[in-house]
């Protein structure tokens, strides 16, 4: 059966800079915390520099605007192609459900970046009609997804300004005998894949015995919440 594609565009302007936007889309813990109403599981296989592959317990949105009642798991391979582009393929059912998703990087400045996402998922000829429906639901999942990350995307840079360093904290915090310090401005942040990571770290006996790496799975830890540390009061 010859094959076709539907396509969709999302696109949206985030106040951070592109290597700290990049960081949230590199960070897999987030994705059953932040996006809790939405995944359930994340294990990730294999990630080295700037790769990943993973896989994923997802429920997604209904064109009509509410979640489908089952959840479904997809392999992604995650791939930063260049400093301003990241390639996602997403397959599901038996590889009958292919996906390809391209995210493009644009810093108009230090506080502002412009990400422009292009989603094509392989169908049959036959079902082109569902053109539209299929747009709605991906611009939906786009701006669900985009409006959860916001509030701790800009979190995570106003602690930065402050001195914030990963799996540190902020020293002055840590040591009260250390005097708090006015950072006017800090270096560019740097991006380092794949990101540490400090939860939930299971590793097999046959990784034990070679000393290799290990797996990761990140489990939901709740069905319903507010999100973590967005209630407190501004920095």
């Amino acid at each position: 059966m010859s094959k076709t594609y539907l396509k969709s565009v999302s696109t949206s302007i985030s106040p951070i800079s592109k290597w700290h936007l990049i960081w949230n889309y590199w960070d897999h813990e987030h994705i059953v915390g932040t996006h809790f109403l939405h995944y359930k599981k994340v294990n990730i296989v294999f990630e080295q520099n700037n790769f990943c592959f993973s896989e994923r317990w997802a429920q997604m949105f209904s064109p009509f605007g509410f979640p489908y009642p089952f959840y479904f798991k997809t392999n992604d391979l995650c791939i930063l192609t260049n400093d301003n582009r990241m390639d996602v393929f997403h397959s599901a059912f038996f590889d009958i459900i292919k996906c390809h998703q391209t995210f493009i990087f644009e810093e108009k400045s230090e506080n502002e970046t412009k990400v422009t996402r292009y989603t094509y998922l392989e169908i049959p000829k036959l079902f082109k009609f569902l053109q539209p429906l299929y747009d709605k639901m991906f611009q939906l999942w786009f701006d669900n997804v985009w409006e959860e990350d916001l509030a701790m995307r800009e979190r995570r840079v106003k602690l930065w300004n402050m001195g914030f360093v990963d799996f540190k904290g902020l020293d002055y915090v840590n040591d009260p005998n250390i005097p708090r310090k006015i950072v006017n401005k800090r270096e560019p942040y740097v991006l380092k894949l794949p990101i540490p990571k400090i939860t939930q770290i299971k590793q097999d006996e046959s990784e034990k015995i070679k000393g290799s790496g290990s797996e990761k799975t990140f489990i939901r830890l709740f069905k319903k919440s507010k999100h973590i540390g967005y209630g407190l009061p501004d920095l």
